[in-house]
């Protein structure tokens, strides 16, 4: 590996997240870097709240306000954070 992330790595999946930003044209668009530092950030953000580390070491429930939608339409958001020991 040469330091950069998994998804600058891999072509099929740098078209699949373009493509899923032509489709859903987000305001804006963050892709992780997955370093440890990123991780302690973002689990830090008021949306993740800590599960039982003894049941789920390392494990958030996340939820958005759904106020926070610019239009009332079905929309999920999912967030999936790997985090490799």
């Amino acid at each position: 590996m040469n330091g950069s992330p998994l998804w600058h790595q891999n072509p099929a999946l740098k078209k699949w997240i373009l493509d899923a930003v032509l489709l859903c044209k987000p305001d804006h668009v963050h892709l992780c870097t997955g370093s440890e530092e990123e991780f302690q950030e973002l689990v830090k953000l008021p949306p993740f709240i800590p599960l039982n580390p003894e049941k789920r070491p390392g494990s958030f429930y996340c939820r958005s306000d759904p106020g926070s939608f610019k239009t009332a339409s079905p929309m999920v958001v999912m967030i999936f954070m790997l985090q490799t020991t």
